[in-house]
């Protein structure tokens, strides 16, 4: 992971005033106070998994505020989840009040003021994830704040391991194995958010969240002429079962999904006019296809004509406008 910023270049007279610029910059706008007499230190380390941005913070005791009037500059409407690795924090938003310490996490919004309490020097993890990919996993359209998670035990455990084997290994990763993990590291936290109390329960639908995640990998990876139901289960890390029954009740097997992605892109690029001087087998096998023939029946199948024929009728249409 790469620090981005860490206090220690800076005259000590200097340091709390640039540790908020920082947090203004990773995180979100804020005020920033000091809460003991010495000098502030502290250190950002931050790491992308596709669309999650991972973040390991340290830092001497301060208060961070995000008050209303920062919230006409919201960069984002993403959902932070805080893992304290040693001190604690308090963290209040929307009236409620948690304790961030080791066993327990604390989720809340950057849409929402909040007011976040470091009474000693501390470490911590923070996820950030977009509210469009949780809206992907969730049946809730307006997601507020969600208070705590428990890390001790079930999902909140496994969601805790997995945040700190990511801090372990992210420089052995490639940028395709860092993305597929991001989406691993959403479901997990999902299911732990499912496990609350009733009254504060997170709806939804784990199944759903597990296909949104293998469809996300199809979408990467349907170029690949070796790409099958085999190879998508096992680079997922579930059994060829398990992937078969997420699609069951979708009308449609895993293996059409990434067949029918195939023949889709294979659509655009015939109409593109920056694909012309390619010939249809050569579009067939830059979309994945192994044979031409299976090509142009599959897409005849789908759209009702041969792949010429669309051309064709394409290239008319272009001119005509």
């Amino acid at each position: 992971m790469q620090t981005v910023f860490d206090t220690a270049p800076f005259r000590a007279q200097k340091r709390l005033s640039a540790w908020q610029d920082a947090i203004c910059e990773h995180y979100a706008i804020v005020n920033v106070q000091q809460l003991s007499d010495e000098f502030y230190c502290g250190q950002i380390r931050e790491g992308l998994l596709g669309t999650l941005k991972y973040t390991m913070a340290s830092g001497t005791p301060n208060m961070v505020s995000r008050e209303p009037k920062h919230l006409s500059v919201c960069q984002n409407d993403n959902i932070f989840v805080q893992l304290v690795q040693s001190g604690k924090c308090d963290v209040e938003q929307r009236g409620q009040y948690f304790t961030d310490t080791r066993g327990r996490a604390i989720v809340f919004t950057v849409a929402e003021p909040y007011t976040l309490r470091y009474q000693q020097s501390h470490r911590s993890v923070y996820v950030e994830i977009p509210r469009e990919e949780l809206k992907k996993r969730t049946k809730i359209e307006n997601l507020k704040c969600l208070g705590s998670l428990d890390l001790g035990e079930g999902t909140g455990r496994l969601f805790h391991d997995y945040c700190m084997a990511i801090y372990r290994n992210y420089e052995s990763m490639s940028p395709a194995e860092r993305e597929l993990v991001g989406c691993h590291l959403i479901d997990l936290f999902v299911m732990a958010a499912s496990r609350k109390a009733p009254e504060e329960r997170l709806e939804v639908d784990i199944k759903e969240a597990r296909r949104s995640a293998v469809k996300l990998y199809i979408e990467n990876n349907f170029n690949r002429p070796a790409l099958s139901a085999a190879t998508i289960a096992k680079e997922n890390g579930i059994s060829l079962r398990y992937l078969h029954n997420l699609f069951e009740d979708t009308g449609e097997s895993v293996s059409e999904v990434f067949w029918d992605m195939r023949v889709q892109h294979s659509r655009e690029l015939l109409r593109s006019p920056a694909h012309v001087g390619q010939n249809i087998t050569e579009i067939a096998y830059a979309c994945g296809f192994n044979s031409s023939s299976h090509f142009c029946n599959l897409f005849k199948l789908k759209f009702g004509e041969t792949p010429t024929e669309f051309r064709v009728r394409a290239a008319r249409e272009e001119l005509s406008n």
